[in-house]
């Protein structure tokens, strides 16, 4: 299980949550609060036979939102460990950490926890 976290120092961590085969979860407590999923470039809250409440999707290190047919909102960029959102031409805000094993559940996690 893999962790988005903040850091607080140089060696200490805040975990804000954590994703794994394709689920993010929170931390409540003792046990694990299930937030939602994600799947081949979709993040999505709910899923049942045949169809997805899909909330955000991911692809080329973006994170975004669909707006229309062809455009789209991007809520934050994900890359080499850090999920960052762009705040100008050369400069950017890093919002979270997380390992470098599964992007695309960094990203997930990154939506639900973030609430982007």
């Amino acid at each position: 299980m893999a962790d988005l976290f903040m850091k607080k120092g140089l060696l200490v961590r805040d975990v804000l949550g954590s994703y794994k085969n394709g689920d993010v979860y929170k931390k409540d407590g003792v046990s694990k609060k299930r937030l939602g999923h994600y799947k081949n470039g979709e993040i999505y809250t709910k899923e049942t036979l045949f169809s997805r409440d899909v909330v955000a999707y991911y692809k080329d290190h973006e994170l975004y939102k669909k707006k229309g047919l062809l455009s789209k909102e991007i809520l934050a960029y994900y890359k080499r460990g850090r999920i960052y959102k762009k705040t100008g031409l050369l400069s950017e805000e890093v919002l979270a950490y997380y390992d470098e094993k599964n992007e695309e559940g960094a990203a997930a996690a990154a939506f639900f926890l973030l609430k982007l």
